[in-house]
């Protein structure tokens, strides 16, 4: 080791960026990424998915088949349809 390298100015510049209240420096380790594949609790096909995730980490599940809800079809009758939903600009069908 030369004594004075440690005077010396990097070879590879290093930057800081500010993010939200962060500063994160250049000169850091970026994290690891792998492209992996994933189910999703929110279907039942056994549809297989891939998407980037931090190396390291299982996901037991997709994160976001929480956020999967299934709806009843709303059902009306005429009369119902008559009194709150009739209008002039569109059809039954349509509204159907």
């Amino acid at each position: 080791k030369d004594p004075n390298s440690a005077t010396m100015p990097p070879i590879v510049p290093t930057f800081t960026v500010k993010v939200g209240n962060k500063f994160i420096s250049s000169s850091k380790t970026c994290r690891k990424w792998v492209w992996d594949s994933f189910d999703s609790s929110a279907r039942n096909d056994g549809a297989k998915f891939r998407h980037w995730v931090r190396a390291g980490v299982e996901y037991p599940d997709y994160p976001y088949a929480r956020f999967d809800i299934h709806l009843d079809a709303i059902s009306y009758t005429d009369e119902e349809y008559r009194k709150y939903l009739e209008n002039e600009t569109w059809t039954k069908s349509e509204t159907d």
